[in-house]
């Protein structure tokens, strides 16, 4: 994907400027929940292309698709959002991510669609990954997936057009656009494969991940991960007829990804069935989501790297549920 060219508007540099000011995520946090009160569409135009842009500067220096994440001090994972911005709020501030710089985060995908704080929640998001891209990483889900790859339901236009009137569709297409810079999946070498939905069924190797985007649709590779699900049933793959598209996976497949990439645990989203554990806990999922999907608690884990790498009930005992 071409980088785009941006030109300079001093006016918005020096806003955004204003913003890099804050040096903890709880400032920037206060800062971004005080900028909703009277958001303006360029302000939320130029985040989007920083952010745009930058991911593709680090997409020259990562594996294409596959970010890596480094074992270092602690890891929050994050699942579906879907627009709820108390689940993140409470997730920001219950991990520990709120007032620790060194503390990193991943959110697995699924940052709008059926919930009430859609805008809010890209804003906050886009506002933490400006600051803190080295801690803050963004994957895909399925309800970021190709516009040849339609996904229900899909209201976060509405609110855009709701919040942004005229240059809603304008604003769509940089969100659009956004959805393409993001990676695909993440590896903690030794530790941890994360992903939005599951592994894909034929995959080998790295690359295979790291191209998927590229090569899609000629592979279902990128598919998969964005809408896969874990079975206890069978040992291979079957097509996911609850979803209508993607696969689900068994056992077999996850023990296969596991020994290729060299990783203890699969920690996915995707389902809204937080702290499901699959495959004799080699497979975790977290779900953040509550309000839209009307569930009592949500969870995400923290790991720390001074740790060894977990599994199975040592896995899911650092679930956080709030």
């Amino acid at each position: 994907m071409p980088k785009k060219i941006i030109a300079v508007d001093h006016e918005l540099a020096s806003d955004f400027a204003r913003h890099m000011k804050s040096s903890t995520p709880a400032e920037v946090i206060k800062t971004g929940l005080d900028d909703l009160d009277n958001l303006r569409t360029r302000d939320f135009q130029k985040l989007l292309e920083n952010c745009s842009n930058s991911l593709l500067d680090k997409a020259d220096s990562r594996n294409g698709a596959l970010a890596k994440i480094p074992p270092e001090n602690r890891l929050t994972v994050v699942g579906d959002l879907h627009g709820d911005m108390d689940a993140l709020l409470d997730v920001l501030t219950g991990s520990g991510f709120y007032h620790n710089r060194d503390h990193r985060i991943i959110f697995l995908g699924d940052y709008g669609d059926r919930g009430r704080d859609q805008i809010g929640t890209y804003y906050l998001l886009l506002l933490l990954l400006s600051h803190f891209p080295e801690k803050v990483t963004l994957l895909r889900g399925n309800h970021e997936a190709p516009r040849e790859m339609p996904f229900h339901p899909h209201d976060l236009p509405d609110k855009l057009r709701w919040t942004f009137g005229s240059k809603g569709n304008e604003v769509k297409e940089q969100i659009y656009d956004l959805y393409d810079s993001l990676p695909i999946a993440a590896i903690v070498p030794g530790h941890y494969l994360m992903l939005h939905g599951g592994p894909p069924s034929d995959t080998i190797d790295e690359d295979e991940i790291a191209l998927a985007p590229k090569r899609h649709p000629q592979t279902k590779v990128f598919e998969e991960i964005l809408w896969n699900d874990p079975d206890e049933e069978i040992n291979g793959t079957a097509p996911n007829t609850r979803r209508g598209v993607g696969k689900i996976f068994g056992k077999e497949v996850t023990n296969r990804i596991l020994k290729a990439f060299s990783v203890s645990s699969i920690i996915r989203a995707h389902e809204a069935s937080p702290g499901k554990v699959n495959h004799e806990g080699r497979v975790l999922t977290v779900f953040c989501s509550k309000a839209p999907y009307h569930l009592r608690q949500g969870a995400y884990i923290t790991v720390d790297f001074a740790d060894p790498p977990l599994q199975g009930e040592s896995l899911s005992e650092h679930l956080t549920w709030f």
